[in-house]
């Protein structure tokens, strides 16, 4: 199951209207992109997680991808100017706590913790695989689009599709393909308004992953 991320580069071009209109209703949030920006001390000030968005369907904090020191802390770097960001375990998972969403992804380090401590955060822990949950989005943003039935992806990049003017996926009926939008649009809206384009394709591709909804452990 791909839960799609709202705080990736790829999420960030939807908006939750967006998300909406091709069925989206579980998402997950990447916790160490949220304590990059807006910051620990805005995340403080929330009443829950789904309030920063708006959100109206479930939300997954996935704190997978937040490495541990040898001093037991969280360590984050800066993608925005390489500032090292560390925090306390008991911080991380307080944090949690107060964000409370409907499902939680900790990594191994902080299970033993949360299992003593924060025994409401395990009763929320998944355990299905997210660590490829931004392909359909980050693909889209390079241009390359899934196709369904018997056709193969292809990259609307191509020279080749500056001419077509067949539908995207005649197969698909998200919001993009149900339009009519045909090739030749996307190649021209890729090469001179790639922000609007990568927006239409990151809901085509990840409408062409959607699968009912994901069967949580007990």
């Amino acid at each position: 199951m791909l839960v799609p991320s709202l705080t990736d580069e790829a999420g960030k071009v939807l908006t939750v209207s967006d998300w909406l209109s091709i069925g989206v209703t579980l998402a997950s949030c990447d916790l160490s992109d949220l304590l990059l920006k807006p910051g620990l001390a805005v995340l403080q000030q929330l009443d829950n997680l789904a309030a920063y968005w708006d959100w109206p369907g479930e939300l997954v904090l996935n704190a997978l991808f937040i490495p541990n020191n040898a001093q037991g802390q969280c360590v984050i770097r800066s993608k925005y100017d390489g500032r090292i960001l560390r925090f306390s375990y008991d911080e991380i998972l307080l944090l949690i706590q107060q964000l409370n969403p409907e499902h939680v992804a900790l990594p191994a380090y902080l299970l033993p913790l949360a299992a003593q401590a924060y025994p409401d955060i395990i009763l929320k822990c998944v355990k299905y695989d997210l660590e490829h949950v931004n392909k359909p989005g980050q693909d889209a943003l390079k241009g390359l689009m899934y196709a369904s039935g018997d056709e193969l992806d292809y990259l609307i990049t191509d020279t080749k599709y500056a001419m077509d003017f067949s539908i995207l996926d005649k197969a698909c009926v998200c919001p993009a393909c149900s339009d009519g939008f045909t090739r030749a649009y996307f190649h021209h809206l890729y090469v001179h308004t790639p922000l609007l384009c990568q927006r239409w394709l990151v809901m085509h591709n990840q409408y062409q992953v959607m699968v009912p909804k994901i069967i949580f452990p007990n």
